[in-house]
């Protein structure tokens, strides 16, 4: 499992309720990934609350032309994380609405989450020990 931090930003983007200014790549090799979120509620909230973000191919896109204009490999699975921090920070802030290249689904249950992303690493790390 990888787990990558992006150096916090002052970016002015609203999202549920909040301001982002963090964020994050969770992944598991070569299976799912997604983002982590991390919003400001507020101006006396100093450490922000964290968030996942599953991101998808919208499917009004070809994922293979989006994935070569942004320099980025093709996601073996989806959801996936932007893995960049350039791409995230470019990219997430559309989460707030509109429509863009790539869906983004939030989820608040983090544990649930890491469950999950725990039980796929172990399965994976199951298979390629029985290969």
């Amino acid at each position: 499992m990888i787990l990558s931090f992006f150096p916090p930003r002052e970016t002015k983007t609203r999202m549920r309720n909040g301001e982002l200014i963090g964020g994050a790549y969770l992944g598991v090799t070569g299976s799912i990934s997604c983002n982590l979120v991390l919003l400001r509620h507020g101006g006396d909230d100093l450490y922000g609350a964290w968030s996942a973000c599953l991101v998808r191919f919208s499917a009004l896109v070809d994922p293979r032309a989006v994935s070569s204009k942004l320099g980025m490999s093709l996601p073996e699975v989806q959801p996936f994380g932007l893995e960049r921090e350039d791409l995230f920070y470019e990219h997430i802030r559309w989460a707030a609405g509109g429509a863009h290249v790539f869906t983004y689904e939030f989820r608040s249950d983090l544990d649930g989450l890491f469950a999950e992303f725990l039980e796929i690493a172990f399965q994976r790390a199951a298979e390629i020990q029985g290969r």
